[in-house]
């Protein structure tokens, strides 16, 4: 896996400037509704054999002005992807998204690294099944399909995104910082730019001390990234916004 520029970080210098609340309760943009819409019409958005690379960028490319997406990226599905750690001695918060990725996606044979980050998983479906490995042993393999649904930062106007594991930092007082803490989210502004999907699989083989067989069927949808805000998840406060 490759893992480019681990370590930036980068440092809010105004906040709450643009936003300053989401709103009590926010859930943010619903990537399942997007990605089965575009699901639905995969036939339309593939390139056809028959077709140029430039005929088939400005088929699928989206409006020249698409709508604002807000997702959230940390929520009880995935808070362990992000971690706000907070400095005493600097007065600073910091957030790090471990759970944004760079890496090449076979899908996009060709091209340079993808950086992206899963939203949320789901599970396709299940089983059980006894294997018999090279020197004739058992062993029961629980095997795993799983749909992940997440963005692919095709562009992007917040500094250090294009990176695995970036750090965002802002300056929050002692006390605020004790009292917001465990309520910090994050949420990523975007811009649907193309109307298709990037598609991967990840997965691994069982063994005779790991008897797991999971497969993760990535789907992600190719965004322009716009900013990027942590609040607070019981008023919808903006706290940073980079």
């Amino acid at each position: 896996m490759n893992q480019k520029l681990i370590g930036i970080v980068v440092t809010a210098f105004s906040c709450c400037a643009q936003t300053a609340s989401l709103g009590p309760g926010f859930a943010g943009s619903d990537i399942s509704e997007i990605i089965s819409g575009l699901n639905s019409s995969k036939d339309k958005w593939k390139k056809s054999e028959f077709e140029k690379a430039t005929e088939y960028a400005a088929r699928v490319k989206g409006p020249s002005d698409p709508q604002l997406l807000r997702f959230v990226l940390s929520g009880n599905t995935n808070e362990s992807w992000i971690d706000f750690a907070y400095n005493a001695e600097s007065q600073t918060m910091s957030m790090t998204l471990r759970g944004l990725w760079c890496e090449r996606l076979w899908s996009e044979d060709g091209k340079p690294d993808v950086c992206y980050v899963t939203l949320i998983s789901k599970l396709r479906s299940s089983r059980e099944y006894t294997a018999i490995n090279s020197i004739g042993a058992n062993v029961v393999v629980k095997e795993r399909i799983i749909e992940d649904y997440g963005l692919a930062l095709d562009s992007s106007n917040v500094a250090g995104l294009h990176a695995h594991s970036p750090t965002f930092s802002w300056k929050m007082d002692s006390d605020e910082a004790r009292a917001k803490k465990q309520f910090l989210r994050a949420a990523l502004y975007c811009r649907q730019v193309q109307l298709r999907l990037y598609d991967d699989v990840r997965g691994k083989e069982p063994t005779l001390d790991n008897p797991y067989n999971i497969t993760h069927e990535l789907f992600l949808v190719p965004v322009r990234a716009e900013s990027l805000v942590v609040f607070d998840s019981r008023t919808g406060s903006v706290m940073a916004q980079f």
